[in-house]
């Protein structure tokens, strides 16, 4: 399927199904249209641990109606991405040096593909205290720009070169700017941004179409950051949709992998969350109502307790505990249709992306999208990127 085809195809399934994509459960539970009930009934049939198992590998079952079977396969055919398996370049300890694992599996997948590159210099975006860069230059005759708006990171950054990398204290230059108000011109071989957050990923390809860059390589993320720069193409311009903030953050979320203990405190911050909505909503008859913001740890505690701290009013802290129970089957209700609308998380973000490539495309660019990292280890793990860096 081309490009073009696979992005009218996601376009077209996302109109269908814009209610339960545009807006979150809570808002539109009662408007969904029938069919959203059945597959509820359908995931109903599923005890938490199957629940949990489905939400980190969604599957189909005998267990399940034919319309939802159907309405799976056809999400399973449109979030493919092809994957491209980068062995990893085992990082030198100056280089993988407090590095967490997520960081780690990045950088050594991303130095295979740096390695090839006939690039010398890299501006890397969002930079913060220069991991990528370092990996860049690391004993190669190469230079780096790392930019960010971030001072304090890039003192960290300073600070780690000159104590454990100074072979490459001449080969970073630290740029302190904010690349949305940036008057600095950059003339670099290859422009990199390893997750950048909402429109920067936007300004990233804007700049490397200015400058004639050579290469690029760009990895989304945070796309609920989205202000403006939706639909770019012109292919997305005939007929664009406009993603609210909502689905905007199901992208941002999508793809991410749960343990059972993980998916438990989930469904448990979730129980909480809902219930409390409905009770100010329904019982107080309060539309317009904030919430205190709260810690982890308090949705250890009782459902009154928990009421307490994120809600200033005076209420009924007994009769909240009653009330949780009375709600529990309409709240469980809300967090089926959740995971129901959690699987359009990642083929929004493929409408995201395929508009940026198509934007790129019609520019005259070579790019591909190709998924690079693990799932379980980075979910926004897809680039794009120019067929160079490919073996």
């Amino acid at each position: 399927m081309s490009d073009i085809s696979k992005f009218n195809e996601i376009r077209k399934f996302l109109f269908e199904h814009e209610i339960l994509l545009q807006t979150e459960c809570l808002e539109t539970f009662d408007e969904l249209p029938k069919i959203y009930k059945s597959f509820l009934d359908d995931l109903k049939k599923l005890n938490l641990k199957e629940l949990h198992q489905f939400s980190t590998h969604p599957y189909t079952s005998k267990k399940f109606s034919f319309a939802f079977c159907a309405f799976l396969e056809k999400i399973k055919s449109l979030e493919k991405v092809t994957k491209y398996d980068v062995i990893p370049t085992k990082l030198e300890p100056s280089l993988a040096r407090k590095l967490r694992p997520k960081k780690n599996h990045e950088l050594s997948l991303l130095k295979t593909l740096l390695d090839r590159s006939q690039s010398k210099t890299m501006l890397d975006v969002g930079g913060g205290i220069g991991h990528l860069s370092n990996v860049f230059v690391h004993k190669k005759d190469k230079k780096a720009y790392c930019l960010d708006i971030d001072v304090s990171l890039q003192e960290v950054g300073r600070s780690k070169i000159l104590k454990w990398i100074y072979e490459n204290k001449d080969k970073i230059e630290f740029i302190n700017e904010d690349l949305f108000n940036c008057e600095k011109s950059f003339s670099v071989d290859l422009i990199c941004g390893l997750h950048s957050c909402g429109e920067l990923s936007n300004k990233v390809i804007d700049l490397y179409l200015e400058s004639k860059t050579s290469e690029i390589i760009n990895f989304g993320c945070c796309y609920h950051k989205i202000e403006k720069k939706q639909n770019i193409s012109n292919e997305a311009k005939k007929k664009p949709l406009l993603l609210s903030f909502h689905a905007l953050t199901l992208a941002t979320r999508s793809n991410s992998i749960y343990t059972y203990e993980e998916f438990l405190k989930r469904f448990r911050i979730k129980q909480y969350r809902y219930t409390i909505h409905l009770y100010i909503t329904e019982e107080l008859r309060i539309n317009d109502y904030k919430l205190k913001a709260c810690h982890e740890k308090d949705y250890t505690k009782s459902f009154s307790e928990y009421v307490s701290i994120v809600y200033e009013k005076k209420v009924d802290l007994r009769f909240l505990e009653e009330y949780i129970k009375i709600k529990e089957e309409r709240v469980l209700e809300l967090f089926y249709i959740d995971f129901i609308r959690d699987l359009l998380g990642r083929i929004t973000e493929l409408y995201i992306l395929l508009d940026r490539k198509l934007y790129l495309q019609e520019r005259g660019k070579q790019v591909v999208l190709r998924q690079i990292f693990d799932q379980n280890l980075s979910p926004r793990n897809i680039a794009l990127m120019n067929p160079s860096f490919l073996l």
